[in-house]
């Protein structure tokens, strides 16, 4: 016998014993914006690893992070053609695909906390505006967290009064601009990472973020008050090719739901201590005053946004508005 046949006699040996474990494994291509350092980024490492196990490793995760092979503009249609088969879209950018259902999230102080966003995402609501996905080839599997957006200026924001007159950047989209029209102020949509530059060439008054992407963009550099208002929340949802997703055999599906399931509680608690994170590193700099609006105050702003919500509910869906509404009740920040 060779010495290369002799080498090769192991593995052939292994291979004909547990032949499961020698063909080719099942590929998901894991498309992903955010880099591997961010919640979004460990979960879909978690998922990973935690897909390796419950599919005893017939189905290996890739993840390439950082829009490393397709950016914010390509990567639905690439996953619409199988290209890549997972993403975690924001659940804005379904809303502008044409999912009109899912402006639900961009509907003004909607949600208290995020224990009831949780109770929305994870029961019959969050299930109902999955099956919007299936006429795009797409399936929704979960939900992951970013956090609630707050407001920043140069200016104190202590009263719904003071957003009056103030050029506030905002995503490009109908309901959001008409959230800060509510309040008096003048939205300036543009891209988050043309917020800065337009501060300081006096463009803008401020602008709405989360915490995390307001400490990422170095907002406080240009901002002297940031004012805590819970006013909208984002999140993004998990979602795979719908041909890939019915062509695994049963067992690999149900292994690779476990793994997500798992994936989406550790991202979550990793979101969870983002925000708090970008607080301190954002209160800590001394720079930018950090205040929460008066429980009050963000009541009034609530009220005077409540027109927005009743003009989009039927785009959205009354009835499903009404359901959430149900869920969430009556209890307020």
């Amino acid at each position: 016998m060779s010495p290369a046949a002799r080498r090769l006699l192991p593995l052939l040996l292994f291979c004909l014993a547990a032949p499961l474990a020698c063909a080719d494994a099942v590929v998901l291509r894991f498309s992903l914006a955010e880099a591997r350092d961010t919640p979004n980024g460990r979960a879909a490492e978690r998922f990973r690893q935690l897909a390796a196990r419950y599919t005893q490793g017939k189905v290996e995760v890739r993840i390439f992070p950082s829009g490393e092979l397709y950016k914010d503009r390509e990567d639905l249609g690439a996953l619409q053609v199988n290209a890549v088969q997972m993403l975690v879209p924001a659940l804005g950018k379904l809303a502008r695909l044409g999912l009109r259902r899912f402006e639900l999230f961009d509907l003004p102080y909607l949600f208290p906390d995020d224990q009831a966003v949780h109770r929305v995402l994870d029961g019959p609501s969050g299930r109902a505006l999955f099956e919007d996905l299936d006429d795009y080839g797409l399936v929704g599997l979960t939900y992951w967290d970013e956090g609630f957006l707050h407001f920043s200026a140069n200016r104190s924001l202590k009263r719904a009064e003071d957003f009056r007159g103030l050029k506030l950047r905002v995503a490009p989209a109908p309901l959001l601009e008409a959230r800060l029209r509510a309040l008096g102020a003048q939205p300036r949509p543009m891209a988050a990472d043309e917020a800065f530059g337009a501060l300081e060439q006096g463009l803008l008054d401020g602008a709405e973020f989360t915490l995390p992407d307001f400490d990422a963009l170095r907002m406080q550099s240009a901002q002297r008050h940031l004012a805590l208002s819970w006013h909208g929340w984002q999140g993004n949802a998990v979602v795979v090719n719908k041909r890939f997703w019915d062509d695994l055999p049963n067992d690999l599906r149900g292994g690779l739901i476990e793994a997500l399931r798992q994936a989406t509680v550790y991202q979550r608690k990793l979101a969870a201590e983002d925000n708090r994170r970008a607080l301190a590193a954002i209160t800590a700099t001394g720079v930018t005053e950090v205040q929460p609006i008066p429980l009050a105050e963000r009541e009034r702003m609530r009220q005077l946004m409540r027109p927005v919500l009743e003009r989009y509910a039927e785009s959205v869906d009354r009835a499903l508005l009404e359901r959430v509404q149900r869920v969430v009740g009556a209890s307020r920040r």
